[in-house]
Formats: structure tokens, C-alpha cells, sequence
């Protein structure tokens, strides 16, 4: 992946960032004031969103320009990362949850229970924040691209495996 592939996914790590940076300002709310403010809850809403969307993004452009297996569903590009060794087990359980979040937030809009949304103001973006951590110490590895990446492929040849395709697409 040459530097103009390189350069979209730091783009994308830099609005993770942005987004990052606005919903810290947010997460001394406290719990009373955000269920008070309703345009304070769409605001953390769409940074939410923004920035898991942009990590799902980042992780489809990885597997793609790497030529990887194919990802199933949203959760699946986690999977398929963590397979890779491009990010940590736990950090693939994370993101996981960090999908049904915004799963939840595209399309179960209609039902969002604002105190789980403030739960995960207050305990994940430390989650988010770790994952573009990750992305950039591994493109950054690969030089002019991905191309001097190291895959760790014998997890896919009969090491541990990820739990494989989810519905959650």
C-alpha cells in the first residue's frame, strides 16, 4: 500500500482523533446532566459513531489492501485483524463491543438508552484510542505502505482462530 493508501488511513486516525478529543471534553458530564441534555446525547452520539465507524473503516482497508481473507460482517474485520497479528485478542474482544455500539446507534436509534451510551462516554474511548494506537505503530512498520509487514500468518495454519463471522455485518 503506497503513501497515498498510508495517508487515507492516517486521515481516518486523525478523525478518531478529532472525535476522541471532542467526547473527552464531554466525559466529566455527569450522568443527571446528560440524560438532561438532549443535544449533548447527539453529540456523543455522532462522535461515537464517527469513531467507530472510522476504526471498522481502517480495518476494511487493512484486509483489503493486504489481500486477506475476506470479512464477513463488521465484527468479523476484528477478527480477521486479530487473526493477522495486527491487533491484540483483547483489544479484537473490545471492538467488538465497540460494533454492537454502533450497531445499536445506526440502527437501533429509535431505542438508544442514553445511560448505556453515557457508560461507554465515561469507559470507552480509552478502547478507540488503543486501536488507532495499534494502526499506526503497524503501518508505520511497513515503511511505504504495508508492503514490509510482517503477517503472522500460522495463526490462520493451525494456530488459535478467531470465532470466525458474525451476523452483525
Amino acid at each position: 500500500m503506497g503513501g497515498l493508501q498510508n495517508r487515507i488511513v492516517e486521515e481516518l486516525i486523525g478523525l478518531i482523533e478529532e472525535e476522541l478529543a471532542l467526547l473527552r471534553r464531554k466525559q466529566s458530564v455527569s450522568l443527571e446532566e446528560y440524560l438532561g441534555d438532549v443535544e449533548l446525547q447527539h453529540v456523543v452520539e455522532r462522535a461515537l459513531q464517527k469513531a467507530i465507524q472510522a476504526c471498522i473503516d481502517i480495518g476494511a482497508r487493512i484486509i483489503s489492501r493486504l489481500c486477506l481473507r475476506r470479512a464477513e460482517s463488521y465484527h468479523d474485520i476484528f477478527d480477521v485483524l486479530w487473526q493477522e497479528g495486527v491487533i491484540p485478542l483483547k483489544l479484537r474482544d473490545k471492538m467488538h463491543e465497540m460494533v454492537g455500539l454502533r450497531n445499536v446507534l445506526v440502527r437501533e436509534y429509535r431505542v438508544i438508552d442514553p445511560r448505556e451510551i453515557h457508560r461507554h462516554l465515561r469507559e470507552s474511548l480509552g478502547t478507540l484510542e488503543e486501536f488507532a494506537s495499534h494502526i499506526a505503530r503497524f503501518i508505520s512498520s511497513g515503511q511505504e505502505g504495508f508492503e514490509g509487514t510482517v503477517i503472522r500468518s500460522e495463526r490462520r495454519e493451525g494456530g488459535e482462530k478467531g470465532s470466525g463471522g458474525g451476523s452483525n455485518a
